[in-house]
């Protein structure tokens, strides 16, 4: 059974910082948005030696089991960009359209709305600096325990003069990343009466079930399937970034069914009508303020498309992403072609002599996930090829390079 939450979950930040936060908080918050996360975090332990050793010990003991963490590295190198639009198209309006947390801070400040193209480079960033291995590790080598240690160790390992792999520098780079943001905004930066924390545990759980669960969901919308021992794999790697990055073990659920009971009961609280923890107005607000930043998240990708592409983000939005979100953020209909692939029925199948699974139509899932991948692809070459804080995919830093110098974009 899923583990009994805290009620006061929603007001905790990271335990491991002192109450005041940081001193040089807005300073460091300046700087560090024009660098990668393990810059970030360099520059932290310049700023705060104290706390940066703990920061560091903490995401090294977080570090996911090395065969967890081979299997989420080949998926990831295998689906990419199905993962990238999942994550642009359903994941990230998932979370503009929570009545509270992150969106309101956010919309408030005008940190996404003034600079989308940097925040989605940012979240892009750290996946890949997360999950793709380096050229020397091939990850078919995942079947030899050496395979799995070398891939470990490269992403997740503590160097000998005190640094730590990319995975963990990124992992840790965000962990003070969240917290000069949560000394910068002030305790009501959520309301007036609003009790809770700015990036507070609720918030954090909230994310890694998107970014897992709600990828899953995503993902079989395509019609495509992972295997079971590949959900956990993948799932077991997000767990420890998660932990990572401050999140209370103990409210992390422990296996990916568990997961997605505690992602419907979230969804509930957080994406739905006002209870007896949420005025009117607090759902309001959250509302309008979701529908900004999903405005300037579609702005942004509309302009990374060919002219004839244009309104391709808006309508795979609105089919991959859940009804609640649509709902929320009155994204609307999907038009002719989103009707049709609507009425296309759903294939029955029988999974045991009792049991009937119901799964997406085998033709509009095929022509949703060509139309998603084209429109991500087409939306992380934009990343990659931007003149401020390109996306860094590993290979292919010369092609992006000289695509930025030619003032062209990399395809």
């Amino acid at each position: 059974m899923t583990a009994k939450i805290p009620e006061d979950y929603a007001k905790r930040g990271d335990v491991l910082f002192h109450a005041n936060g940081v001193a040089k908080g807005e300073e460091f918050l300046t700087w560090a948005t024009h660098r990668s996360l393990s810059d970030a975090f360099n520059a932290w332990q310049r700023i705060e030696p104290d706390s940066s050793g703990q920061v560091r010990d903490a995401v090294l003991k977080a570090a996911p089991d090395p065969h967890d963490l081979m299997v989420a590295c080949d998926l990831f190198v295998r689906y990419g960009t199905e993962i990238a639009g999942a994550l642009l198209f359903a994941g990230l309006p998932e979370l503009y359209a929570a009545a509270t947390g992150g969106p309101a801070v956010l919309a408030s400040t005008d940190e996404l709305v003034l600079h989308v193209g940097r925040r989605i480079a940012g979240t892009a960033q750290f996946l890949v600096d997360v999950f793709t291995p380096p050229a020397t590790i091939a990850v078919t080598d995942g079947a030899h325990a050496r395979g799995s240690e070398l891939l470990h160790d490269a992403l997740w390992g503590r160097r000998d003069d005190g640094t730590m792999g990319r995975a963990a520098s990124a992992v840790a780079g965000l962990r003070v990343m969240h917290q000069t943001i949560r000394t910068r905004e002030p305790a009501g930066s959520r309301g007036p009466t609003s009790p809770e924390a700015v990036i507070n545990q609720r918030d954090l759980v909230a994310t890694l079930l998107v970014f897992t669960i709600g990828t899953f969901e995503a993902l079989g919308s395509f019609g495509m399937a992972w295997t079971a021992d590949e959900q956990e794999a993948y799932y077991k790697v997000w767990c420890a970034i998660g932990i990572g990055i401050g999140i209370e073990e103990g409210l992390i659920p422990k296996s990916v069914p568990e997961a997605r009971r505690k992602l419907a009961e979230l969804r509930a609280e957080l994406w739905q009508l006002p209870s007896k923890h949420r005025s009117f107005d607090q759902v309001v607000a959250g509302t309008l303020s979701g529908r900004k930043l999903a405005r300037a998240l579609v702005a942004y990708y509309d302009d990374c498309m060919p002219r004839w592409w244009r309104g391709l983000p808006l309508f795979v939005m609105r089919q991959v992403a859940p009804m609640h979100v649509r709902n929320r953020l009155a994204l609307g209909a999907s038009g002719a072609l989103g009707a049709v692939i609507d009425w296309l029925p759903d294939r029955r199948l029988a999974t045991d002599a009792f049991t009937v699974a119901y799964h997406p139509n085998r033709m509009g899932a095929v022509a949703m996930r060509s139309l998603t991948t084209a429109a991500a692809h087409r939306v992380l070459a934009a990343l990659a090829t931007a003149k401020d804080r390109p996306l860094v995919l590993p290979g292919l830093e010369e092609a992006c390079a000289a695509a930025r110098v030619e003032g062209r974009s990399f395809r």
